[in-house]
């Protein structure tokens, strides 16, 4: 990851506690420049008058504006269905299937089995450009 030079982040619930954290590590452990693009539910969506959801999205909101403001190239694109779709983070070299979104590995780097598989397994896959 270290390398990409993009990098793509499909995880409806990306405002997730352990998925902003696991985000952050990405994004830190970035090299050099890269251009980032996130997709995830939009706020109403997400929030559904719950105080917690909206606690979260907005702490995701305030981190992309902070990127931003370090120059950091971050584009966002909401989703705008609940339905189920498969998370993914993807770079120009590699797939990764992430079956439970980025939070399926908690702040302490262990796999969150109460997620919504009770296997946590990554999948990689090869780009062939």
């Amino acid at each position: 990851m270290r390398t990409a030079i993009e990098i793509e982040v499909i995880d409806p619930y990306l405002p997730n506690t352990d998925a902003l954290c696991n985000l952050k590590s990405i994004i830190d452990s970035l090299s050099f420049d890269c251009k980032i693009t996130l997709k995830f539910l939009k706020r109403d969506l997400y929030v559904s008058n719950n105080k917690q959801r909206e606690k979260q999205f907005n702490e995701l909101s305030d981190y992309i504006k902070e990127l931003r403001v370090q120059k950091v190239d971050v584009k966002t694109d909401y989703k705008i269905s609940k339905k189920h779709s498969e998370r993914w983070l993807i770079t120009q070299k590699y797939r990764v299937y992430l079956p439970g979104g980025l939070d399926c590995i908690k702040k302490n780097g262990y796999p969150n089995l109460e997620s919504e598989n009770d296997v946590s397994y990554l999948r990689i896959e090869y780009v062939n450009q």
